[in-house]
């Protein structure tokens, strides 16, 4: 067996995989990745494909789903012992996209265990190279520091030394704390999804209801959660503007602040359109739900968070335009930014604790426009600057060029 300062690169054994379908494997499988040696005669290494995930989101695995294919209790098992754990400190959403992340790292493992990349399928017996081979993995996929934060937790919680020994032994294994802005909608893709929903039949409740979702969360910056929850009644119109009252906010009945946030003019006419659609469809099923975008029971009728991420992902293949709730909340706040609508305004109707959040993950005014504003305070300063004459600057500064000459 190689000793861990005997770490090497080599290309993988391989495997036969005559059978597996293509869809199965990772497509950015890094074949060049660092990984401990194992014995390769044992049955570290099998003829299997990673199965595929068929669990639909249970906290609680059976006694089956409990040993791995290396005899071993699974990243899924002690995930779903640490959501259990976590049950009442975690919200909903947080809740299912954490387990959501413990459920592909066990696809992974058992992946990587089968090429024989790792010694074990249990967390729990993981050695700090293992946890090098797996973080290294992850990284040829674009690890994010929110599912290494998911990693950290799960070895904390069994007891397992070994991440925080791996990421001590190599320190490039660590995620940079900064934190990268994603993009927003640009002009044109706003356009284009509403220029679409126009096209939309009032008859055609699928799509009248798809794309009111996804307009109603660019216009007015929305939480899943807290679009999911809206009621019809939530809509106010005061003089003219529109407005939504978010009465079920991130981390209600803790942090959270019920709020009520302005919406886009532009979402003004599709959804004038929807809700005549909407009165039409709920006495067609005979419902008696409040829910402003109607589910599939018709008693409560709201959304599920499957369904609001459906109706988003339809929007975009039907547009071809990449999009999610998340990047319509981004879009939200960068368009109120790029009016001239003041940060700290902004970060209020966003429902953020601070500007800093705001800034950091959502909007900012954009360079070119601050520079334009600190320009136009510079020519309204009540004090001119002094007058300079050139025996009065830096050696080499010449007031008719732009810069020092080069023989001084």
């Amino acid at each position: 067996m190689v000793m861990p300062d005997e770490r090497k690169t080599r290309e993988y054994n391989t495997i036969d995989y005559a059978d597996t379908p293509a869809s199965q494997m990772p497509e950015d499988f890094d074949a060049t990745v660092p990984y401990l040696d194992v014995n390769t005669t044992s049955n570290h290494q099998r003829k299997t494909a990673p199965g595929l995930d068929t669990d639909k989101v249970s906290y609680s695995p059976s006694k089956s789903d409990r040993r791995g294919s290396g005899g071993r209790a699974t990243m899924k098992t002690y995930g779903a012992q640490f959501m259990r754990s976590m049950d009442r400190k975690y919200m909903e959403g947080t809740k299912d996209s954490v387990w959501r992340r413990y459920k592909r790292m066990d696809k992974d493992i058992d992946y990587l265990y089968r090429l024989g990349k790792l010694s074990t399928t249990s967390p729990a017996k993981f050695t700090p190279e293992d946890v090098h081979n797996f973080i290294s993995y992850r990284m040829s996929l674009d690890v994010s520091d929110s599912e290494m934060a998911a990693l950290s937790n799960i070895f904390t919680f069994i007891g397992n030394d070994a991440y925080k020994t791996a990421l001590a032994k190599y320190p490039h294994l660590k995620v940079s704390a900064s934190h990268k802005r994603l993009p927003s909608l640009a002009p044109e893709e706003i356009r284009a999804v509403l220029e679409a929903a126009e096209k939309v039949d009032e008859d055609d409740w699928s799509g009248m209801v798809r794309y009111a979702t996804v307009i109603f969360a660019i216009c007015s910056g929305l939480r899943s959660k807290e679009l999911r929850l809206c009621n019809v009644g939530d809509i106010h119109i005061n003089d003219g503007t529109w407005t939504v009252e978010v009465l079920h906010p991130k981390g209600e009945g803790k942090y959270g602040e019920e709020r009520e946030a302005p919406i886009h003019l532009d979402a003004y006419p599709f959804l004038t359109r929807y809700f005549v659609a909407r009165q039409k469809h709920v006495r067609a099923i005979g419902a008696s739900t409040r829910a402003l975008f109607l589910g599939t029971v018709p008693t409560d009728g709201y959304l599920a968070s499957n369904t609001t991420r459906m109706y988003a992902d339809k929007v975009s293949k039907d547009l071809g335009i990449d999009l999610d709730l998340r990047k319509c909340r981004r879009t939200y706040g960068q368009r109120l930014v790029d009016a001239g609508v003041a940060i700290s305004v902004v970060s209020v109707v966003m429902g953020h604790l601070s500007t800093r959040t705001t800034e950091q993950h959502y909007a900012r005014v954009k360079h070119a426009v601050a520079v334009k504003e600190v320009a136009k305070t510079f020519e309204h300063m009540e004090d001119a600057p002094p007058e300079y004459n050139d025996s009065q600057m830096p050696r080499g500064f010449d007031s008719r060029r732009s810069a020092p000459r080069e023989d001084q």
